[in-house]
C-alpha cells in the first residue's frame, strides 16, 4: 500500500471520528437544552434553583462543546 493511500484512509478514520464526536456533542446539548425548557415552566423555587444550576452548567457545556467542535472540525482540513 502507497503512503498516499495510507494517508487517504486516516484521514477518512480522523473525519468520521470528528463526525460522531459532532454528533455526540449536539446530542448533548439538545438533552440539556429539552431537560432546562422542561424546568422553565415550573414555579416552585426548587425549579428555579434547578434553573440557574442548569443554566450554569449548560453554559459550560456550550463552551466545551464548542471548543471540540472546532478540534473536530480541524480533521476535515
Amino acid at each position: 500500500m502507497e503512503i498516499d493511500e495510507q494517508e487517504q484512509i486516516v484521514t477518512e478514520q480522523l473525519q468520521e471520528l470528528a463526525l460522531q464526536e459532532i454528533e455526540g456533542v449536539a446530542a448533548g446539548l439538545i438533552i440539556a437544552g429539552e431537560y432546562l425548557d422542561h424546568i422553565l415552566h415550573k414555579d416552585d423555587a426548587a425549579s428555579l434553583e434547578k434553573q440557574k444550576a442548569m443554566s450554569s452548567i449548560l453554559a459550560c457545556f456550550a463552551l466545551f462543546a464548542g471548543r471540540d467542535i472546532m478540534r473536530s472540525l480541524g480533521a476535515f482540513r
